[in-house]
């Protein structure tokens, strides 16, 4: 996996992740998510389920919700794992 934009996967991962970390009502969202779910069974399947919830037509910065099938979820779950630790 290459990290071609700020260190993530593409834009629209660092997206998700700019969002959930820098705006504080999403910030405490997201924080209580990750804090009950972190360490339970299925917690990589919950993050995707939990971020098209909050964003259905995509972060306020995408043109469409299509750009959400480029997240890399997978990166995003690590992250949020180390987040909680």
């Amino acid at each position: 996996m290459t990290n071609d934009y700020n260190g993530w996967t593409n834009w629209e991962t660092w997206q998700i992740l700019l969002w959930a970390s820098n705006e504080q009502n999403l910030y405490n969202q997201t924080q209580g998510f990750v804090d009950f779910f972190a360490h339970r069974a299925g917690f990589n399947q919950k993050v995707r389920f939990f971020f098209r919830d909050m964003f259905p037509d995509g972060t306020p910065d995408m043109d469409s919700a299509e750009e959400m099938e480029a997240v890399n979820w997978e990166e995003i779950t690590q992250h949020l794992k180390e987040w909680n630790d």
